[in-house]
């Protein structure tokens, strides 16, 4: 397999046209996307660890920031499409499933998860009021809507947001 490199003069666009899996004539452009898609990333300060939203396979990789190397791939999380992280808790929207779900950002157990619109997309979390937002695109029969949820489940309600953004995969 070739090796990725990430290093001073990294390109994600050439990236992906293939100029770093020349070597691997096993994967053509589009075999590589569909492998290493992925939607949404981020660093979780505290536990060090880089969550990615691995679209593609319905799953959550998890890296060791500073280590260097991949930790675990978390499965069940369908249609996996956004990610936020902050003071031990990542949130994670499934499409695939019209939910969002909680992980503990140490031990990786997954907490609560949240039924929400259909096919959610963008997530925010504030740790200090233990408040999530899960962005929903809606679909033919429901319209967008914001759920906002309680991570101590205390409260959940949508907020309907006006019109549906185009269509996307």
């Amino acid at each position: 397999m070739t090796r990725l490199k990430h290093g001073p003069g990294y390109n994600s666009a050439k990236s992906i046209r293939g100029s770093h899996v020349a070597g691997d004539d096993r994967h053509d452009r589009d075999t590589w996307l569909r492998r290493y898609l992925f939607r949404s990333w981020r660093l979780q300060p505290r536990s060090r660890r880089v969550f990615v939203a691995h679209t593609g396979h319905d799953c959550v990789e998890v890296i060791d920031h500073d280590a260097r190397r991949h930790v675990a791939t978390l499965a069940g999380f369908p249609g996996a499409a956004g990610v936020v992280a902050d003071d031990g808790t990542v949130l994670v929207t499934n499409r695939g499933a019209a939910s969002s779900a909680c992980v503990d950002a140490f031990t990786l157990e997954t907490r609560p998860v949240f039924k929400t619109g259909p096919r959610p997309n963008g997530v925010a979390v504030v740790s200090q009021r233990s408040l999530a937002i899960a962005a929903c695109i809606g679909d033919e029969a429901h319209g967008a809507k914001l759920q906002v949820f309680g991570l101590d489940r205390s409260q959940h309600y949508s907020i309907d947001r006006p019109g549906q953004p185009a269509a996307d995969g």
